[in-house]
């Protein structure tokens, strides 16, 4: 099976179709070691405040507004 993709850095977005997430003046949670951004494969505990990251593995605390 072939498989091919077309990929456009800094491609217009168009804004009606696309759903964005404002953080305010907050920044994106990152992980320590890595810096990947939080993502939907991370594992989030919401009892410790803490998520890990899917990437490294390492067990980070997130802050109160996330």
């Amino acid at each position: 099976m072939t498989l091919s993709g077309v990929i456009q850095p800094f491609a217009m977005i168009d804004d009606i179709n696309n759903k964005t997430v404002s953080f305010g003046n907050h920044q994106i949670v990152r992980c320590e070691d890595c810096r990947t951004y939080i993502n939907l494969n991370c594992e989030l505990n919401i009892n410790n405040k803490t998520w890990k990251c899917n990437i490294c593995g390492k067990l980070d605390s997130y802050p109160e507004y996330y």
